[in-house]
């Protein structure tokens, strides 16, 4: 049975479990992937049913985390490369070998060619999600900026398929222009993907 997973860029987790405990009960969801869970060390992210995979690299800025519901057996896996020293990223595996990795890439930092393939490089079966800071008019972004050129080259020349909401997944607080930061990424021809509306 395929599982049914949720990706989603938090903006800080703190006080929103509530509702997004809500939203993964209505939408069935048994692996939840999170980014920007800006939490300070001893926050703990606590979901009734779900062991959670947190990682923090950056202080209370960044932060990704895998929550999976106790009925889905994996295992997280340590990523030990230099290349991915300021990507930050938190991958379990499945029992079919199935890697999915939550993925956090800051602003200020420009993504590489041979960070994505460092993460592919995972396994046979990848699935990576979350937010690259990369802009791309392919995306339906206003611009490109450099890591969406390097993303978008990434994709074509590997044979990867995007999977986004081509619509804004940021919406600035300062009201500039919404854009489409968060994106899923696969190797895998037969995964279905179904874009929900955002949890606001």
């Amino acid at each position: 049975m395929p599982l049914k997973l949720l990706s989603w860029n938090c903006d800080g987790i703190a006080g929103k479990m509530p509702e997004l405990s809500e939203t993964i009960k209505t939408l069935g969801i048994q692996v939840l992937m999170l980014n920007e869970t800006r939490t300070s060390a001893a926050y703990k992210i606590r979901l009734r049913g779900f062991q959670t995979e947190h990682l923090r690299i950056n202080g209370v800025n960044g932060g990704v985390a895998v929550l999976v519901r106790n009925d889905v057996p994996y295992n997280r896996m340590h990523i030990r490369t230099p290349i991915l020293k300021h990507t930050e990223v938190i991958a379990i595996q499945f029992a079919d070998g199935t890697i999915l990795a939550a993925v956090y890439n800051s602003p200020q930092k420009k993504i590489t060619s041979e960070e994505l393939n460092a993460l592919f490089s995972l396994g046979h079966k990848v699935i990576l999600a979350g937010d690259f800071n990369a802009t791309h008019a392919n995306w339906n972004c206003n611009k490109n900026n450099a890591n969406g050129n390097t993303l978008y080259k990434f994709i074509n020349d590997n044979n990867v398929m995007l999977h986004t909401t081509y619509g804004p997944t940021h919406v600035p607080h300062n009201g500039t222009t919404p854009n489409t930061l968060c994106t899923q990424l696969t190797g895998l021809p037969t995964c279905r993907t179904m874009v929900l509306l955002p949890i606001r």
